[in-house]
C-alpha cells in the first residue's frame, strides 16, 4: 500500500513537473496561443496531479516515524502551487512563473535527497564500551565481534525507528528483517542506495559501517 502510495506520488509529481515546465517556456516564448490553448486542455489534469500529489504526500506522511522540516516544505509548496501557477500563466507574468519553476526543482531535489541543504548530516553512533564485546579465542574471532558490536551499535542509532530492535515494527512497510530472504549483498545495496521509503544511507555512514550493520540484520534472520 505504501509503495503504492510513494510511486503514484512521484508519478504525479514528475507529471505535473513537466507540464508547468512547457508551459513556462511557452510563456517565456510569447506563444501566448499555444499557451492558451495547452491550459484550457490540461486544466482538468493539473486538478487532478495537484490532488494526487497533496492526497498521496499526506498519506505517506502518516506512514514515517518522524515528520521532519522538508517533509513540511513539500507540502507548503504543493499547497501553494496551483493557485500561483493559475495567476502567473493567466497574467503571463514570466518572472512569477520561471521563479515558480525554481522553487519546484529545488524542492524536487529536497524530496529527492531528504535534505533542505542537499547534503545528508552524519548519523552520530555512540561509542561501544570495550567490556560489551566478550574477549575472543583469536584474531579472527576479534574482528568478527568487533563488526558484530558496530553493526548492532549503528543499528540502534539508525534503523530502529521503523524496523524496532527486534526488526519487525514495520512502520511505513518497512520489512521483518527475520524473515529477510535477501542476501548480505543486497543488503547492503538498499542501506547504500535506500529502496521505496527507506532512506539511502549513503554519506550518512560510511562503507565499514554499512557492511557492520548489514552483518548485524543477517544474524537476525530466524
Amino acid at each position: 500500500m505504501v509503495k503504492g502510495f510513494l510511486h503514484l506520488h512521484t508519478t504525479a509529481v514528475v507529471l505535473f513537473l513537466l507540464l508547468f515546465t512547457v508551459k513556462t517556456v511557452l510563456l517565456l516564448l510569447g506563444k501566448t496561443e499555444a499557451l492558451e490553448k495547452l491550459r484550457a486542455k490540461t486544466k482538468i489534469l493539473d486538478m487532478v496531479f495537484g490532488t494526487l500529489m497533496l492526497a498521496t504526500g499526506i498519506a505517506l506522511l502518516l506512514n514515517i516515524p518522524e515528520i521532519k522540516a522538508y517533509h513540511y516544505v513539500k507540502i507548503v509548496v504543493a499547497a501553494a502551487s496551483i493557485p500561483v501557477g493559475i495567476i502567473a500563466f493567466k497574467k503571463s507574468n514570466k518572472a512569477m512563473a520561471v521563479g515558480l519553476l525554481v522553487v519546484f526543482i529545488y524542492v524536487f531535489g529536497v524530496a529527492e535527497t531528504k535534505s533542505l541543504t542537499f547534503s545528508k548530516p552524519k548519523i552520530e553512533i555512540p561509542a561501544i564500551q570495550p567490556d560489551s564485546v566478550s574477549t575472543p579465542a583469536s584474531i579472527l574471532d576479534q574482528n568478527s565481534a568487533n563488526v558484530a558490536a558496530n553493526g548492532e551499535v549503528i543499528y540502534k542509532a539508525a534503523c530502529t525507528a521503523c524496523h524496532g530492535l527486534d526488526g519487525k515494527l514495520g512502520v511505513g512497510d518497512a520489512k521483518d528483517l527475520t524473515a529477510s530472504t535477501l542476501s548480505h549483498a543486497e543488503k547492503v545495496a538498499i542501506i547504500t542506495k535506500g529502496k521505496g521509503l527507506m532512506n539511502s544511507f549513503k554519506g550518512q555512514l560510511s562503507d565499514a559501517e554499512i557492511e557492520a550493520v548489514a552483518t548485524y540484520v543477517d544474524g537476525m534472520k530466524k
